[in-house]
């Protein structure tokens, strides 16, 4: 979105040498001299629409963005026949987090001008972070009519539609998103992510190796491979569950624990009150914490819970629980290296599926400063005696190499139960939990 286009709004003609210097100057980037301008010119006309608009698109441009809300309504009632007005507050209001309001200013644009496809577009965006998807696919797909050569548009409608479970028409705009733009690598990524849903992985395949072919350091796409083709690799990249996260913590609670009937933090905090007795856990490490979910179910069994996760953006859902004493933005591994770890209680839950070989992670465990020291951990099932990284881009792990594993590192398992991790596609995911102590 180009947040400076004068020639957009002519909302009042105005000869004044004084604002067509403020607008020059303002095009050319010399801000501070322009808003004086626009200032001057509204102290002596308070209801020049042109000063009005132009000052605030400055102030959004400028950050200042509860000004440029209150510019932006100041004109919009002097001209409510402007679609603009409305168009730039709805995007002003976004930026404050005010997103009810701003589908209000987005509604209002869309009355003045019905065909006004970026209106629509940034309505979708809103309602997103509402939660209110069913609305959000309605206004991509009027997006989509008035602006048909977006690809960006197809892309954000494949998206809702893959969050409503709507499979066939998600492909559908992941496919038009690609016929406007061939190279467009998210799109492909997430085209074959639907195809994998679908049981469809041979086109998945074809889609993550058109995604190589265009980018051959794409992390996503030579995970996947590697997982669709039988490959077993040792972990997850980085990046990879990085913004695997990110993407996802806004709606993470959500989805797992209403949606996918996720009880491994419930399990974890009945093991931790049992665990404890009668005295609480001194310093717990909440390895991969995530959004807080465990943290929030063992609070009140622990005197002191840090929280490590390689996800910034779970981090700061973490954060707002406030049950952690302190929260790591670092990879576990990394951070059990710098750190001098004197906890009595580890807990890992729902980890291990983005690491298939443990042997570092326990090895860095078992020489921790504190004994005994107590650890909690859950794995998605498999058979043999090794890991698997499954279709699904997560690694799967044997009872047998968890009982091999704690041997070498001197751990006891004390406890194994059999769960039900979450659901996914309808059906179980089957795993374990392990309580196990040095």
């Amino acid at each position: 979105m180009n947040v400076y286009n004068p020639q957009s709004v002519k909302l009042q003609p105005d000869n004044s040498n004084i604002l067509e210097s403020a607008i020059e100057l303002h095009a050319n980037g010399d801000l501070s001299t322009a808003r004086n301008l626009y200032e001057l010119v509204l102290a002596g006309e308070p209801e020049n629409l042109t000063a009005l608009h132009m000052s605030g698109m400055l102030a959004y441009q400028e950050g200042r963005l509860d000004t440029a809300a209150s510019l932006f309504h100041r004109t919009s009632k002097l001209s409510p026949y402007f679609a603009e007005p409305f168009f730039y507050r709805g995007l002003v209001l976004c930026g404050l987090n005010r997103q009810n309001e701003a589908v209000d200013s987005f509604n209002s644009a869309i009355f003045v001008k019905s065909d006004f496809g970026e209106a629509y577009f940034h309505k979708a965006l809103a309602l997103v972070e509402l939660g209110d998807l069913k609305n959000a696919q309605l206004a991509f797909e009027n997006s989509a009519k008035y602006c048909p050569d977006s690809a960006v548009t197809f892309f954000n409608l494949g998206k809702i539609l893959t969050s409503r479970k709507m499979f066939n028409q998600a492909a559908s705009a992941y496919d038009q998103a690609l016929e406007i733009d061939p190279n467009y690598v998210h799109a492909i990524l997430n085209l074959a992510n639907i195809k994998s849903l679908m049981g469809l992985d041979s086109e998945a395949i074809v889609q993550y190796e058109r995604a190589v072919s265009i980018d051959q350091d794409c992390y996503v796409a030579i995970h996947m491979l590697a997982a669709l083709k039988g490959e077993v690799t040792q972990k997850a990249p980085r990046l990879y569950v990085e913004n695997l996260f990110n993407n996802y913590a806004k709606t993470f609670d959500q989805d797992l624990v209403n949606n996918l009937e996720y009880k491994v933090p419930t399990l974890i905090g009945d093991l931790v009150r049992q665990l404890s007795g009668r005295s609480k856990f001194t310093n717990v490490l909440d390895l991969g914490c995530g959004t807080g979910l465990v943290g929030k179910e063992i609070k009140k069994y622990c005197d002191n819970i840090v929280g490590v996760d390689i996800s910034s953006e779970m981090l700061l859902e973490a954060e707002k629980k406030c049950v952690y004493s302190n929260l790591e933005h670092c990879e576990i591994i990394d951070y059990l290296r710098k750190e001098p770890v004197n906890s009595d209680l580890f807990i890992m839950a729902d980890v291990f599926i983005y690491i298939g070989n443990l042997s570092d992670l326990f090895s860095l465990i078992s020489k921790t400063n504190k004994k005994p020291v107590k650890l909690i951990f859950t794995t998605e099932n498999s058979e043999g005696s090794y890991f698997s990284l499954e279709k699904t881009g997560r690694y799967s792990h044997s009872r047998v190499y968890i009982n091999d594993l704690c041997e070498s590192f001197n751990l006891t398992i004390t406890s194994i139960k059999d769960i039900q991790i979450r659901k996914e596609a309808n059906a179980s995911i089957m795993g374990s939990i392990y309580v196990a102590e040095i």
